[in-house]
């Protein structure tokens, strides 16, 4: 088996879908691919313009699910060195498949005729199968409209404006200085819908999709259209219903994907889609990130927006210009991104600038780049845009990213609250939130606002929701990475929501694992808790719906345990679908609802899981001593976190043989065990005496049966008692579990920062036998793994080594351009692990962590405080946070380099100590 490698790849995810290729854009070889839910919609992508392959020169990430990749045709325009015709492709993936937008660009003195084609195909491949190396024999289909799978299986592709030649080909006049555009809308569709498959409502009026493996899929609409029955649906021009995904929050219904009928047959939007519905009832629309507007002949006008992202404003509808153009008018606000800046022209017609260019709609539909890149000119006459990008003018006459006092650009790039209480717009041009729960967006984000005063959220799309407000988190710190690492990880957490029906998790990680985990998804909710515990409660839910009832050793599956991983049936490989081989997921979730409740959950929200809790608590305590696994050779050889085949070794190298009983599972079960009772007292349910008892004879076990000669906690016991005795990384989590006391936290402290990296935390010393740095487990160094071993570290009171992570977090962030993969070598480069997801949730969620760990955050809203006990001095110097979701309110903290901490708002009613 040969997995394919992945760190030259740029990987776009919108959850249950992810799209990688290479730098250039193109789809060839394995793992190049638009999968969605496991399968493979797109393994074949090409773009040839007069027979000629571009030539890449660009690549940039330009949010989680989307990227813009640059080419220049050599063969055409101006003899000379300088490019003048180049192909720039505008990537989006959205749940449902994604979007290729093509913009050729002339810039030569002469005019172009050529034919510009597209190559695309399908082979509906499995993830793992594309993950084990063995795509070979799998047969790829052309794929020019649709295609199916002989397993029912179908693939559609959209293209706008049509085709005109055979195939994906387009035949192209351009004139100098002219831009042709065209999108390719990729879909993976929906199994035959029956009575029981038609979408549904979710509560708080977003709709859902019912998937053929039992999965909800957010629909971005909301509320639904109702459909036979009752039923929340969409019709497709086969008669079948599905939800829409697209991946503009600008576009009405795409190409094949018609829209909702409203009062006497009109095409309308849903209340809170930003796009609105004309005068004329007939909706406007930008598929593939164009403006549309239908035309009472029938036809439509196109606004060549070359950047999808700019959006117009809410309650500013497009409307139909001299000439029949479609224009934006002149009250519309364009939306500023780094990418393409744009500003509103006196006439009413859109300024913009794809590449740095400026540009303005001709009145025959293309666009034409401006001259000048500097300041255009509002209908109210001022200035817009200056030379340097970083400055516009409102229409309240305040300017945001001011240097008058007002408001300034923060030295992270995020914006700073104006004096007024209004929120600025970030230097950078990305949307944050103002304050009085107006609309919020992310970067990357476009900004919502539903017609029940609730934010939403465009993730590529989806609308997911509020989620507590999450989008409100901002830093600024001396250390201007941590801002940044903190908000690229809080990004990915967006583009990796997943849901199954109205219940919101985490999925662990593009592309291998891109779908709900027992441990993955856990730790990723319970790293990010200071966004919110609303994902937290979702993922609870999920998994509780499925804990296991029955003993099935095909499954592993036992009474009271919670589950390792769900796959779609149509695209399982080795494993089951549904399959328990975890042994510590169970104790996670019961600490992580815990931890959710300390956070703000409501009560009313905890109390239904309480019997869960029990049984979680009663599988814990039926193993006879430690908390172990056994491999049924049906499954993983490990059940642990470290779950490759060699992850569990002696010092010497030996492959530690089972069942083995894991250091870590035991810190897991004796704090889940301490939170269940906390949670039975609080809800007056009986046991918690027994679980108080039970932890404290496990510790008192654990500290004769795992302590080595050495000083340390063996990795685990193997199948005869003994010590596994390697110094690894799983000792690490033992701390801030309470199952450790001052002297040994204070011994385990040390033997973490002997195993520190610059980068992080290696998994296993340089000293054992099995050391590789670039394996996975025995030397890499995994982020989530330093995160939660940072979390103890400070919570048991040992600053400087917490410290140390921090700094080593913050390394690994700006060595990775901020997106931590799910683990790198251990070396002092920090070399790329090959085959590392990324994102990875808990990753991801190690930015959300870093905060916690920092301000000694720690909430008990059932108790009604708020601890904070900052790192002082602070490793990153003077920092400010705002945003933190705390009991469904913000908590607005400063903290100073000495750790003075300087409280600025706070849940009500809670006290906030010091």
């Amino acid at each position: 088996m040969r997995q394919p490698y992945l760190h030259e790849h740029v990987t776009c995810v919108a959850a249950p879908a992810t799209w990688l290729s290479g730098p250039s854009g193109e789809l060839g070889a394995d793992p190049d691919g638009l999968y969605v839910a496991d399968r493979r919609v797109l393994a074949r992508l090409a773009v040839t313009v007069a027979g000629h392959a571009p030539v890449p020169i660009g690549v940039r990430r330009t949010g989680a699910s989307t990227a813009e990749f640059t080419a220049v045709v050599r063969e055409l325009g101006d003899d000379g060195p300088d490019p003048t015709v180049t192909l720039t492709r505008r990537r989006a993936a959205d749940p449902s498949g994604g979007t290729e937008t093509l913009v050729l660009t002339n810039a030569s003195h002469a005019t172009l005729r050529v034919a510009v084609e597209v190559h695309a195909a399908t082979d509906f491949a499995r993830m793992g199968a594309v993950k084990d190396g063995r795509t070979g024999g799998l047969t790829t289909t052309e794929l020019t409209s649709s295609a199916a799978s002989p397993d029912g299986m179908t693939v559609t592709v959209a293209a706008d404006p049509a085709p005109t030649g055979p195939g994906l080909r387009w035949e192209v006049t351009l004139a100098p200085r002219q831009s042709w555009i065209a999108a390719l809308t990729f879909t993976r569709g929906l199994a035959a819908v029956g009575p029981d498959d038609l979408a549904t409502e979710r509560p708080g009026g977003q709709a859902t999709t019912q998937r053929p493996d039992g999965l909800a899929t957010l629909r971005p609409e909301s509320p639904a259209a109702e459909g036979p029955g009752g039923h929340a649906t969409t019709g497709r021009p086969d008669g079948l219903t599905s939800a829409l995904y697209d991946t503009d929050p600008d576009v009405t219904p795409r190409p094949g994907s018609p829209a909702t009928e409203g009062p006497g047959g009109q095409a309308t939007q849903p209340p809170d889609r930003l796009a609105a519905e004309r005068p004329d009832g007939l909706a406007t629309e930008r598929p593939g990130g164009q403006a549309t507007t239908q035309r009472p002949d029938g036809l439509t006008n196109a606004l060549h927006n070359s950047d999808p992202d700019v959006i117009p404003r809410p309650g500013s509808p497009a409307t139909e210009g001299p000439g029949g153009q479609a224009t934006q008018p002149p009250d519309r606000l364009a939306t500023n991104r780094p990418d393409s800046l744009t500003a509103e022209r006196p006439d009413g017609l859109t300024t913009e600038r794809p590449g740095g260019q400026a540009t303005t709609q001709r009145s025959d539909g293309l666009v034409t780049p401006r001259l000048e890149s500097p300041a255009t000119e509002r209908p109210s006459g001022q200035a817009t845009q200056p030379p340097d990008g970083l400055t516009t003018a409102r229409t309240d006459g305040l300017a945001t990213a001011r240097t008058d006092g007002l408001a300034t650009a923060r030295t992270d790039g995020l914006a700073t609250a104006r004096t007024d209480g209004l929120a600025t717009a970030p230097p950078d041009g990305l949307a944050t939130e103002r304050r009085g729960s107006l609309a919020t967006a992310r970067p990357g984000r476009h900004a919502a606002r539903r017609p029940d005063g609730l934010a939403g959220e465009w993730s590529g799309g989806l609308v997911t929701g509020r989620f507590d407000g999450a989008s409100l988190l901002a830093v600024a710190a001396d250390d201007r990475r941590l801002g940044v690492l903190v908000r690229t990880g809080v990004e990915d957490l967006d583009a990796l929501r997943h849901s199954q029906g109205s219940d919101v998790y985490y999925a662990a990680g593009s592309p291998w694992y891109l779908t709900l985990f027992g441990r993955d998804s856990l730790w990723a909710a319970r790293l990010a808790l200071p966004l919110g515990p609303a994902v937290a409660a979702g993922t609870l839910r999920a998994l509780a719906q499925r804990q296991g009832a029955r003993h099935d050793p095909d499954t592993d599956e036992e009474p009271g345990k919670i589950l390792h991983e769900v796959r779609p049936p149509d695209a399982s490989y080795h494993l089951p679908p549904v399959y328990y081989g975890t042994v510590d997921a169970t104790a996670l979730w019961v600490s992580t609802l815990a931890d959710a409740w300390r956070w703000g959950l409501p009560a009313a929200e905890v109390e239904p899981l309480l019997p869960n809790v029990e049984r979680a608590l009663a599988w814990l305590g039926g193993h006879e001593g430690f908390i172990a696994y056994r491999a049924n050779g049906k499954g993983l050889t490990n059940h642990g976190w470290k779950d490759s085949g060699d992850g569990v070794q002696h010092a010497d190298g030996r492959i530690a043989e089972g069942p083995l009983a894991l250091s870590e599972v035991q810190g897991y079960a004796y704090r889940a065990a301490l939170d269940g009772a906390a949670l039975l007292d609080a809800f007056g349910r009986p046991g918690a005496a027994h679980w108080r008892a039970w932890a404290a004879e496990l510790a008192e076990r654990f500290r004769k049966a795992f302590w080595c000669p050495g000083g340390y906690p063996a990795i685990a016991l193997d199948g005869t008692g003994a010590q596994v005795d390697s110094i690894a990384s799983n000792m690490g989590h033992l701390l801030g579990t309470g199952l450790l006391n001052a002297d040994e936290s204070r011994t385990v402290a040390g033997h973490v920062a002997a195993l520190a990296s610059p980068f992080g935390l290696r998994t296993v010393s340089p000293a054992s036998a099995g050391y590789n740095p670039l394996s996975y487990h025995l030397g890499s160094v995994w982020p989530h793994d330093t995160a939660i071993t940072l979390l103890g570290l400070a919570r048991d009171g040992h600053p400087a080594e917490a410290a140390r992570l921090v700094r080593a977090l913050l390394a690994a962030g700006e060595r990775f351009g901020f997106r931590l993969p799910e683990l790198y070598g251990g070396d002092e480069a920090a070399t790329a692990y090959p085959a590392a997801c990324r994102p990875q949730a808990w990753s991801a969620a190690a930015g959300p962590a870093l905060l916690t760990a920092l301000l000694g955050l720690d909430p008990d809203i059932p108790a009604g405080r708020i601890a904070l006990r900052p790192l002082a001095p602070s490793p990153v110097g003077a920092y400010r946070v705002s945003g933190l979701t705390i009991a469904g309110a913000e908590l607005d903290v400063s903290v100073t380099a000495d750790g003075s901490v300087t409280v600025h708002s706070a849940p009500p009613g809670v006290q906030v100590l010091r």
